[in-house]
């Protein structure tokens, strides 16, 4: 099938099975409690997730304790720290879901997020939503405020007029599981900027919209890959890394305006690491 037959979408239904998976890594008790409440978020929601996955990154500091109270939420832990994309990439190949509801562990939903975002999807045909963030910055020092611009209604258009910025964030967004599965998934063998990454090949091959509604709450604080020096938005990985996907998206977007075959193949793939049930359903 050609990418511009994947265009045309496979747009959600009414019954749609939508998960959502939340890779956590825990340094100390609060990024418990705000996994804690990002919990709290999501089984808050106004139409219920078919499946709510937690999957631990090997974390000094084990949510162990928080998931015992959500008895209906599903904890797994990675034998070893291998970063987000990893932990996302597996679960999305071995899940049976529709679609997928993204969500960092120290953020929070609206409770009408979903709702929201399936009905967009319906209006517009559209295999991927997302929406307006707000951010939560706490009293510390060490924090600073990101400002993100609006997301525009038109994602692929912005990107195709500024391939280094930043039309759409992942984080809000709800994903289908055919997409994901047309691009063989993430690149579960980067630590950063996956999420980008992502993006950058999905917005040139599905209709994808971001809708006005601010219904993501994002945490800004110290210990975030956004935020710690090594991996902050001005840190030199950051930079080398941006410097990688300018590239690659240059040529895509070449193929792109041509009409000609993309590259669409992830930046980096690792092995698929090793998964331990702790609590909840087994669902993987």
């Amino acid at each position: 099938m050609s990418w511009r037959r994947r265009l045309l979408g496979t747009p959600f239904h009414r019954r749609s099975r939508i998960v959502s998976v939340v890779p956590h890594f825990g340094r100390d008790e609060a990024a418990n409690d705000w996994l804690r409440q990002c919990l709290q978020s999501l089984l808050g929601q106004s139409v219920s997730l078919a499946q709510i996955v937690v999957v631990d990154d090997a974390s000094p500091c084990a949510p162990d304790a928080v998931l015992a109270s959500f008895p209906s939420v599903s904890l797994y832990r990675s034998v070893r720290n291998v970063g987000p994309f990893a932990l996302l990439d597996t679960c999305f190949a071995r899940l049976r879901a529709d679609g997928f509801l993204m969500q960092d562990s120290d953020d929070w939903s609206h409770p009408e997020r979903l709702q929201r975002l399936l009905d967009a999807a319906r209006r517009h045909r559209a295999e991927l939503v997302g929406c307006q963030v707000r951010q939560a910055v706490p009293d510390a020092e060490g924090t600073q405020p990101i400002d993100y611009p609006p997301m525009p209604p038109d994602p692929r258009a912005s990107l195709i007029e500024r391939p280094d910025g930043h039309p759409m964030m992942l984080a809000t967004a709800l994903v289908s599981s055919p997409l994901l599965r047309r691009l063989d998934g993430l690149s579960s063998g980067l630590r950063l900027s996956g999420d980008a990454e992502f993006l950058r090949r999905a917005l040139l091959v599905t209709r994808a919209v971001n809708i006005p509604d601010e219904l993501y709450v994002r945490r800004v604080h110290a210990a975030s890959l956004t935020q710690h020096p090594d991996t902050g938005i001005r840190s030199e990985s950051r930079r080398i890394l941006r410097k990688r996907l300018r590239g690659v998206t240059k040529k895509r977007l070449e193929a792109f305006r041509r009409g000609a075959p993309m590259d669409l193949s992830p930046l980096e793939k690792a092995t698929p690491p090793r998964l331990e049930h702790v609590l909840g359903p087994r669902v993987l």
